[in-house]
């Protein structure tokens, strides 16, 4: 009820102020509206007006970034020109240097060139100017002005000079290889008179290697097998003074035993060797010897042979195949000779190379055939063989009526050239060396 009234009251009012007041006065309401309107407009106007200066503002500012941008572009493009300017004057100078360095280097090369060019040239004219001189003064030089080492290597021949190609006979290494022979040598020496105070006699051994000699026939043997043998057998008589008549033989065929195993391809059996001796000693007592002798020798069986260096000294002195055959057979008498055993095995070979050469050139002085070339390859001098070459000539004029025939039988025969038959070891030349041994 009382909203109703304050709604009638309100009408009341209304009615009474339209009533009151003329049209005109009441009038101006409508532009109240109108301008309400406008007022929507104006604002509308505003928010127009506002977006039209942000969107200037706007461009405004895409202009500036694009300016800037531009400016930074070209500013960007300017520092590239620059850059690539440089570049190029850069490479224009590194050209020009390396074109600068390239004329210097060759004009440098050019003269070097010719340096060298005038060098060579200075030095073929020395060297044909030495050349000349040398010959010159080869022809006025006089022997005693050389030096004697000079003179001696001058007169000296190349004993190996055509075995360069021959791998078998090792020339780079042959005078090496006897070098160390003759240092073997004086490690496995034999002392004279080794048979002094020893129960076994000189001829006891000449008996023994006479047997030997005929033992190592029918084992078809070869010489280095025999000739290691009896070095065996001195050896071991020379440190063990005990072995008798009795025990002599068991020495001499254990001996060759070892030495056949040491240098053949072949060698015999133990039933062989009790065989040879005719059952005197059991299998047993032959493996024992043979123990007891390499334990006596220290197992070293390195002592050079004679046959080895007569070898070496023919070919030096290239010898005929009967004078070398004469040398081996005059090398095993000194196998049998106690007098001879003890010597060094290279001088036994130079003796006999000497006496050899005196017999076959009917020359009474051996000496001359030991000429400057033996020295050399050798290593001995006359004087360390010299007392030898009598002994040896008084010992082959012996075998004619020797009680050891074996060797000279041996050598009688025709695979041997039948040398022990020869009529020169009958001759005056071998009587006139041997009879400065009786002097």
């Amino acid at each position: 009820m009382a909203s109703r009234i304050r709604n009638l009251e309100n009408s009341t009012l209304n009615r009474e102020n339209i009533q009151r007041f003329p049209s005109k006065v009441a009038h101006p309401v409508k532009p109240v509206v109108a301008k309400r309107t406008a007022l929507g407009e104006l604002g509308n106007k505003i928010h127009v007006k506002q977006n039209q200066t942000s969107n200037t503002l706007k461009n405004v500012d895409l202009k500036k970034n694009t300016q800037i941008n531009l400016e930074k572009k070209s500013s960007q493009v300017s520092l590239l020109d620059k850059k690539s300017a440089l570049k190029k004057d850069v490479n224009a100078q590194v050209k020009d240097l390396k074109g600068v360095k390239n004329a210097e280097a060759t004009k440098q090369k050019n003269v070097i060139k010719d340096i060298v060019k005038s060098y060579h040239l200075e030095n073929r004219e020395n060297i044909n100017l030495k050349q000349a001189l040398l010959i010159s003064t080869r022809t006025e030089v006089k022997k005693d002005e050389i030096s004697y080492s000079r003179q001696r290597l001058t007169n000296i021949v190349d004993a190996d000079v055509n075995d360069k190609n021959d791998p078998q006979l090792v020339s780079n290494y042959v005078k090496d290889i006897y070098a160390y022979l003759l240092e073997l040598e004086l490690k496995c020496m034999i002392k004279e008179d080794f048979l002094d105070s020893h129960a076994t006699t000189p001829r006891m051994r000449s008996i023994l290697v006479n047997w030997m000699v005929e033992v190592a026939i029918s084992f078809g043997y070869l010489l280095e097998t025999l000739h290691m043998s009896v070095a065996i057998v001195d050896r071991y008589l020379q440190q063990n003074k005990k072995v008798d008549r009795e025990t002599l033989q068991l020495v001499g065929s254990t001996g060759m035993l070892i030495a056949g195993k040491y240098e053949e391809l072949y060698w015999p059996e133990v039933q062989e060797i009790v065989y040879i001796c005719d059952d005197m000693y059991s299998r047993q007592q032959v493996l024992a010897t043979e123990r007891e002798i390499i334990k006596k020798l220290e197992f070293d069986f390195s002592r050079p042979l004679s046959i080895h260096f007569l070898r070496r000294y023919n070919k030096i002195a290239g010898v005929t195949a009967e004078e070398h055959s004469v040398g081996k057979y005059f090398l095993e008498l000194c196998l049998l000779e106690y007098n001879l055993c003890h010597y060094r095995p290279s001088c036994q070979a130079a003796a006999t190379f000497c006496l050899v050469q005196a017999i076959f050139n009917d020359c009474t002085d051996p000496s001359t055939f030991w000429t400057e070339t033996m020295i050399y390859y050798s290593g001995h001098e006359y004087r360390a063989f010299k007392c030898i070459i009598p002994k040896l000539a008084e010992t082959v004029m012996k075998m004619e009526i020797s009680k050891y025939p074996a060797i000279r039988k041996k050598y009688s025969s025709a695979k041997f050239g039948k040398v022990s038959l020869h009529p020169r070891l009958k001759g005056e030349v071998l009587k006139e060396i041997s009879g400065e041994q009786t002097k």
